[in-house]
């Protein structure tokens, strides 16, 4: 059994796998989950799992302080733009299920968008076709209604195509 099919496994019982700052192997699990079978199978394969999770950054757990700076990133976004993506046609509920920090545990499971806002981006536009934002170094990207990110240079092609109704950022 490889070490992502043990992880996935764990979690579907209830028991997520992490690694502490000195790389030394914990688990969180729900009340009684962590029984003699799934220990067992942690201590077989545990220097396969800790070498896994140590080649996946974002299978890190968020601390606390991380979940709550996320999460008030995320409460400021959906206050400040929220009712401007409904203006524009966008589906409110499908927009913030993605974006829901509260249910994240690891790195990976925090949308891209908030990563942009927390590093000092920003919202630059909302349209019906894209979210376009700036990020602090100054470079677009544009949140595509179909839930990917495109960059400049293929977003400046899209703006030229399938975007060209919508207001080019120059």
């Amino acid at each position: 059994m490889t070490p992502a099919a043990i992880i996935a496994d764990l979690r579907q019982a209830g028991i997520i796998l992490f690694l502490a700052v000195n790389d030394t192997l914990k688990f969180r699990a729900q009340s009684g989950a962590m029984n003699d079978q799934a220990m067992a199978m942690i201590k077989e394969h545990k220097e396969s799992i800790i070498s896994w999770l140590k080649s996946d950054p974002c299978l890190r757990l968020l601390t606390n302080d991380e979940k709550s700076a996320i999460s008030q990133t995320f409460e400021n976004f959906r206050n400040q733009h929220g009712h401007a993506l409904v203006a524009a046609g966008w589906d409110r509920h499908s927009v913030f299920l993605g974006l829901h920090p509260p249910d994240a545990t690891t790195v990976g499971e925090v949308h891209g968008l908030i990563y942009m806002l927390m590093d000092g981006g920003w919202v630059e536009q909302i349209t019906q076709k894209a979210l376009y934002l700036r990020n602090a170094d100054g470079s677009r990207e544009a949140w595509l209604r179909s839930g990917c990110f495109v960059g400049d240079p293929y977003l400046r092609e899209l703006e030229s195509t399938t975007l060209k109704s919508e207001v080019n950022h120059g």
